[in-house]
This record gives C-alpha cells, sequence and structure tokens, in this order.
C-alpha cells in the first residue's frame, strides 16, 4: 500500500519538527482513541484488530508519545498544569468480556492504560445493547421478506438478501425516534421476525464482569459508566437522559472501588447528546465527558464535549491523528 511507505518520512518529519513550532502553530493537540470490539466482525478467530493495536501501541512507545489515563488529562486541564511530552489516551466503550481478555494483557504489555466505559446494566446481566440485539435478530431470522413495525409505527420492508444493509438501516432508524421505550419495542422485534431471545447474551455480546471490571482498575486502568442502558440520550426526556447519567454513575461506583469520574455519550455523535446532557455532567461529580466526534482535544475544548477518534484501520491514518499532521490539514482546508 502507497500510504504504508509514507510512515517512516512522516515519523521522521514529526519526530524533526520541534514541539515549540508545533504549538505555536496548532496549539496543544491531544488525540484519545477509542474501539469497541477486538476482533472484527465478531469472529473470535480473527486477530487482526489485536494486531494493528498492538502495531499502534509498540509505535507510540518508539516514537516518543505519551501514553496518559483520561482521568490524568482533565486534571491537567483542570489543575492547568503541564502535561507530558507527545500525550496520548486510549478509549474503550461498552464493556464487551473481549475488553478485559484481550485488551488488558496486551495494554499492559506495552505498559499502556486504558478507560473502559462500561453500560451498567449490561455488567448487571439486565440487558445487552440494544443495537447488538437488532444484529443478532436479522442474522439469525429465517424470514426471507418482513415487515418491521419500529417504534414510531413507521413501517420498514426489507429482505434476507443482503442482513447489512437492513441492520443499517435499522440502526440509522432507531436513532432517530424516542427511545423512551426501545427495550420494550426491542422484546417485540424479536416476535416480529420470529427468532427466540436468548435468556443472556450469546457468546460473542456478553459483558466482562464486574470482577473482570475492578480486575481492570487493579492493574492501573480505568473503568468508567457509560449511560446504565446505552439509549441515546438525545432521543430520551429530561428525567430518563439524568437518569441514564447519574444512575450509571451510582451504579458503577456502588460495584466497583476506584471508578473513574469520566463519562462518554452513547453513539457519541453531535446529534446524539446536547447542552442538557452536558449540564447533568457539569453539576455532577463526573469531570468530563467524551464524544465520538473526531478531533483533537485543544485548550479551548470544554470538559463536558471532549473529541475522539476512531482509532483507525490502518496505520498511515493512526500516525497521522496521533501527530499535528491531520491538525494542519484540517487548518488548511478552511
Amino acid at each position: 500500500m502507497f500510504k504504508e511507505k509514507l510512515i517512516k518520512p512522516v515519523t521522521a518529519l514529526v519526530n524533526l519538527t520541534p514541539n515549540r513550532l508545533v504549538r505555536s502553530v496548532c496549539g496543544q493537540l491531544v488525540p484519545i482513541f477509542f474501539l469497541h470490539r477486538l476482533y472484527p466482525g465478531y469472529d473470535r478467530e480473527d486477530d487482526s484488530i489485536l494486531k494493528h493495536l498492538s502495531w499502534c501501541l509498540e509505535y507510540i512507545r518508539s516514537n516518543g508519545y505519551t501514553p496518559i489515563r483520561l482521568i490524568d488529562l482533565i486534571e491537567a486541564r483542570i489543575n492547568q498544569t503541564a502535561l507530558p511530552k507527545n500525550p496520548v489516551v486510549f478509549t474503550l466503550d461498552d464493556g464487551f468480556d473481549d475488553q478485559y481478555e484481550l485488551a488488558l494483557p496486551l495494554f499492559n504489555q506495552f505498559d499502556t492504560p486504558y478507560t473502559c466505559f462500561v453500560i451498567s446494566k449490561f455488567l448487571d446481566g439486565e440487558l445487552w445493547p440494544w443495537d447488538d440485539q437488532i444484529r443478532y435478530v436479522v442474522e439469525q431470522t429465517a424470514l426471507t421478506q418482513y415487515k418491521i413495525t419500529l417504534p414510531d409505527q413507521s413501517i420498514v420492508t426489507a429482505t434476507s438478501d443482503d442482513p447489512e444493509q437492513v441492520i443499517s438501516q435499522l440502526h440509522h432508524h432507531l436513532k432517530l425516534v424516542d427511545q423512551s421505550n426501545l427495550y420494550d419495542w426491542i422484546d417485540s422485534f424479536y416476535q416480529q421476525l420470529q427468532v427466540d431471545k436468548p435468556k443472556q447474551a450469546p457468546l460473542h455480546y456478553r459483558p466482562m464482569s464486574w470482577h473482570q471490571a475492578q480486575a481492570i482498575i487493579d492493574n492501573g486502568h480505568d473503568i468508567a459508566p457509560h449511560t446504565m442502558t446505552h439509549r441515546i440520550l438525545s432521543r430520551l426526556n429530561d428525567q430518563q437522559s439524568e437518569q441514564e447519567i447519574i444512575g450509571s454513575w451510582d451504579r458503577t461506583c456502588e460495584m466497583l472501588n476506584g471508578v473513574a469520574p469520566v463519562f462518554a455519550y452513547p453513539t457519541g455523535r453531535i446529534t446524539d447528546y446536547g447542552r442538557r446532557e452536558m449540564a447533568t455532567i457539569a453539576r455532577s461529580s463526573i469531570k468530563c465527558a467524551v464524544s465520538t466526534v473526531p478531533g483533537h482535544v485543544r485548550e479551548a475544548s470544554e470538559n463536558e464535549n471532549l473529541p475522539r477518534f476512531v482509532l483507525p484501520d490502518n496505520r498511515f491514518d493512526f500516525v497521522q491523528y496521533l501527530s499535528f499532521i491531520e491538525a494542519l490539514k484540517q487548518r488548511f482546508a478552511k
């Protein structure tokens, strides 16, 4: 791949550029990366993501970057203290078991902390994320044609020819409707597509346990709340939105010692939360919240609205986001 050949010269350019020059042009830049599963397509036999993540962690250790905890970044911002040279933060969302079984030994190997945002009722065993249940039902149904009645009573007509398109279409629709009774609708969705609902999340969708979450903390990493049910906050009323945030914080603190006072918005697009949620964070014990809006954390970033980069699936883009290259591209593109 042509881009792969550019990694060495770009790395050399970044390493030779004085930090003071970067600060004067771009300001201080801190990338926060996030990912979800550590194997692609729910295939536990495929280790391609693990290998890629291993390369990324090796790269930062070999090229003068300093991995720090998210809470350390926030404390430095609040207290206006200096950050180490070239800081970088890693986060994982939802609380799946592979974020303990696979992520913990890998991040330990490279002495790199990570923050895992967990859905409290997922770890309690009361539910598993609605978007994953959509995938499960569509992949399990024996129907070849079906009509799906959505929570807003709109109708989606689909066939089994292209399940990925159906899943994407349903995800899109459900992110736009009132999600107050989303999990009640999920139960009806199983019935509509004539699929038996499992008593617990199937193997590929299982959460870590609270005991495993505590082990992550005990190994020098962080666990933090990611709502109670993973419903999109902007699609809930005021009381429900606040309860998702505060309730997940309270439950996580009840079950664990040393919970990090940081938070991740479900789905995390700019339309999925707003000033209401940011105000809830600001008056709580939680010190920051992260989105999935791409970008570096800068001096002017709001602590209740911090951007994150999804971990790129190729090495060249990772190097760009990690360094000042992406910031320069965005600046000159304006």
